[in-house]
């Protein structure tokens, strides 16, 4: 199935791309109608239009990823907090338009490793969660 496009929005509502672009970026200080703004976000949801996050990422900077990294994924599974904690940071996530990435290993390849996918923006923000033992 081919993508929805801007341009598929702009050409079923009548109305320019620019125009479309506004309305799905919710760009402040242009002046449009409620009518023309609620026409275009109608036929994005008709139309099945999902942004595209490489784009958006390439534009803002920001990929809307949080990363929960587990070192001690023997964790999971005896701690009766850690399910509640995750369901409790994905809805928060999800309500602000991130996604929640989780990541569970055995041996940690290093602080640096996952230091480094919030510096190349694959992640904004990094959540290690590591309790102590014993």
């Amino acid at each position: 199935m081919r993508r929805v496009t801007t341009h598929d929005i702009a050409r079923e509502a009548g109305v320019s791309r620019t125009t479309v672009s506004h309305v799905l970026n919710d760009q402040p200080g242009i002046n449009l109608s409620p009518k023309t703004k609620e026409r275009v976000l109608a036929t994005a949801r008709k139309l099945g239009y999902v942004p595209n996050s490489a784009a958006q990422m390439l534009v803002t900077g920001r990929s809307r990823c949080i990363g929960l990294v587990f070192p001690r994924p023997d964790l999971l599974a005896v701690d009766a907090f850690i399910p509640s904690m995750i369901y409790g940071l994905n809805e928060v996530c999800r309500e602000r338009g991130y996604r929640l990435v989780i990541e569970a290993t055995k041996e940690p390849p290093g602080d640096d490793a996952y230091s480094d996918l919030a510096k190349s923006k694959r992640v904004d923000s990094l959540i290690i969660i590591n309790p102590r033992k014993g």
